[in-house]
């Protein structure tokens, strides 16, 4: 018989490797039959915003049909003005709350492109630079030099962002003897003494950890704790529905989280509150813990693309960072899991769907990342050409399928907007 630490253990080692593997699904977008006219699956001729709007809505029924997913919100804007939002189903299935545009739900890795547009301001202020060693940043007492082949070796800021710096990748036994700190300085201690898994630059690991080391480094530079930083981060660019996850935190419209155990329960939602309780977010806020609305995720996605535009007054960076957290980095590593469609840069996924892959697409060049824990699954894309951004958020884990319905709705409505 397993004990509840040991199966607990489990859910959560599932739930952060699903969260580096679920954006896979770009490659599988339906092939609608566009043509000089746009049509959805079925066929039916859409000649206005709202037939493309009622076919979105269609197809998100048959993505939540098929999942399972008790609740489903999703937003759309496009040239910075939000065209589209809805919610589905139910946020807490026990006492029978409707999901709303207010629902706040659990990001998950999508807290990684929100602390990389942190460290992006603090790159603009020349406080950190990319190429920065981080024992400049974090005391070597907390994470001690590290050496590869008997030679001292040093992992930069961006290496942590683009995950080539070797640092440690989630495992079943991270989470026995669960620590707990006060923050991110504190909880890089527990893997701070392992090996690398290889020269840094030379390779490619998804690593919640090397976002840990960034948390750390954010705490190092501001003088105060991740959660306060983000939390003045938030409040500066009006970001007022997310929030980092802390124990004590009280929040009206929360979601309740779900997951399907076919194995035991076929066809039944259960909930997760036994894994809540034991899952501490602390230390794994920057690549994991933040929560917000996808209202919210809508206003950063148009702070980011006013940065690409160079709108300097309405903008979290520079252009001239922007440009460089979206260079390809993943380009040279074969082994990289999303090739030949994506790569990634400093915090984000870069998209070219070619034409081979899915000859009905418009529009082929996206940024992206997505987010999956045992009962949230999310999603974020961005054109930054076409000013398109859309966010959609389930509460059940790993639903499949969310990226396609941002894709979709990105197709089917630009044209009539």
């Amino acid at each position: 018989m397993f004990s509840i630490n040991t199966i607990c253990s489990i859910f959560l080692f599932l739930s952060l490797f699903n969260d580096a593997t679920n954006g896979q699904f770009v490659n599988n977008i339906p092939s609608f039959n566009f043509g000089n006219e746009y049509y959805d699956n079925t066929g039916t001729e859409v000649k206005s915003l709202p037939d493309a709007i009622k076919n979105v809505e269609k197809f998100i029924g048959q993505i939540m049909d098929a999942s399972g997913t008790p609740s489903l919100v999703f937003s759309i804007s496009i040239r910075g003005k939000l065209i589209w939002e809805k919610a589905w189903g139910y946020s807490d299935l026990e006492n029978n709350v409707k999901a709303n545009l207010d629902t706040k739900h659990r990001l998950a890795s999508i807290s990684k492109p929100i602390t990389t547009a942190l460290i992006a301001t603090y790159v603009d202020q020349g406080l950190i630079h990319f190429d920065d060693p981080i024992s400049k940043h974090i005391n070597v007492h907390d994470f001690p030099l590290k050496y590869w082949n008997g030679h001292l070796v040093n992992i930069t800021v961006g290496q942590l962002l683009d995950h080539t710096a070797g640092t440690h990748v989630t495992t079943l036994n991270d989470f026995d003897n669960v620590t707990i700190g006060l923050n991110c300085t504190q909880m890089i201690h527990k893997f701070a003494d392992e090996k690398l898994l290889f020269k840094p630059g030379t390779n490619f690991a998804y690593s919640n950890y090397g976002y840990q080391l960034l948390g750390a480094i954010i705490e190092s530079v501001s003088g105060k704790s991740y959660q306060q930083t983000m939390k003045e981060f938030f409040h500066k660019y009006q970001l007022d529905s997310t929030y980092v996850e802390t124990s004590d935190l009280i929040l009206t419209n929360r979601s309740h989280y779900y997951r399907l155990l076919n194995q035991y329960l076929p066809k039944e939602n259960i909930p997760t509150m036994v894994y809540d309780d034991l899952f501490h977010l602390v230390g794994w806020w920057p690549s994991g813990g933040l929560m917000s609305t996808t209202n919210d995720l809508i206003k950063f996605g148009n702070l980011i693309i006013n940065s690409y535009k160079n709108r300097t007054d309405h903008s979290i960076m520079s252009y001239e960072t922007l440009k460089e957290m979206w260079i390809k980095r993943t380009t040279n590593f074969p082994n990289f899991p999303w090739h030949p469609n994506n790569d990634y840069g400093y915090g984000w996924f870069i998209a070219y769907i070619s034409p081979q892959v899915n000859p009905n697409l418009k529009h082929r060049n996206f940024v992206w990342h997505s987010g999956g824990l045992i009962g949230a699954t999310t999603f974020l894309i961005i054109y930054p050409e076409e000013e398109i951004v859309a966010a959609v958020f389930s509460n059940k884990g790993y639903v499949a399928g969310l990226d396609n319905i941002a894709i979709y709705a990105a197709e089917s409505i630009y044209p009539f907007v």
